[in-house]
């Protein structure tokens, strides 16, 4: 009896930890596989999903798809998020960021992410090709020094090169940016003034008004 007690126990406990790794897997591919864009701050995307820094940090996928296929991964690798490109044969290759707000230095030293920002994952063709080019932008919405980066990569030699990271601050409000043809505007929301870049010869060019 106590031996039929005790696999009972043990059933019930395999089956406990089955059904709660069940629902976090489902939630994870829930929030990282559906198009957010009603939530997106950066407007103008053909696709974009936002993501928590949380959801960032634990592990999430962006499924990158125009013609090309590619898995977006992106973790927490022991000082920040890392991002990595696998290809259709699973090749992979680590993608270059660059974001110049959403961190804080507790010491003055070691700088950590502030956990009120949020990352972006979407895809637009800039430059009219019918190949999307791969957008990764952050979103600082802290009152105390906010700001976004929109960082723009080519595919080339099957790898994404970064061709352009735009960064707008001091900005009145909640932070967000606006892609429209060949360009990237980031209002202020102050007197009209925007940060702006515009894509011409495959370079981004600042043609801001601050």
């Amino acid at each position: 009896m106590k031996r039929l007690l005790f696999f009972m126990k043990s059933l019930i406990c395999i089956c406990a930890i089955a059904i709660i790794n069940s629902n976090i897997v489902t939630t994870a591919q829930n929030s990282v596989a559906g198009s957010n864009s009603e939530s997106s701050f950066v407007k103008g995307l053909s696709k974009a999903t936002v993501y928590s820094k949380y959801q960032a940090e634990s592990g999430s996928v962006y499924i990158y798809k125009d013609g090309r296929s590619f898995e977006i991964k992106f973790f927490f690798n022991q000082v920040d998020v890392a991002f990595y490109a696998y290809n259709e044969n699973k090749q992979r290759s680590e993608i270059e960021t660059k974001f110049d707000v959403g961190y804080y230095s507790p010491d003055g030293e070691w700088y950590e992410l502030k956990d009120s920002i949020k990352y972006l994952i979407g895809q637009y063709d800039f430059d009219a090709d019918d190949i999307d080019e791969l957008v990764i932008a952050l979103q600082d919405n802290d009152e105390d020094g906010n700001g976004i980066c929109v960082n723009i990569y080519k595919l080339r030699n099957d790898k994404w090169v970064l061709i352009g990271d735009l960064t707008g601050k001091i900005i009145l409000g909640e932070p967000t940016a606006e892609i429209k043809m060949n360009k990237v505007t980031i209002p202020r929301n102050l007197r009209g003034f925007y940060y702006q870049w515009t894509l011409e010869s495959g370079k981004f060019k600042d043609t801001s008004n601050i």
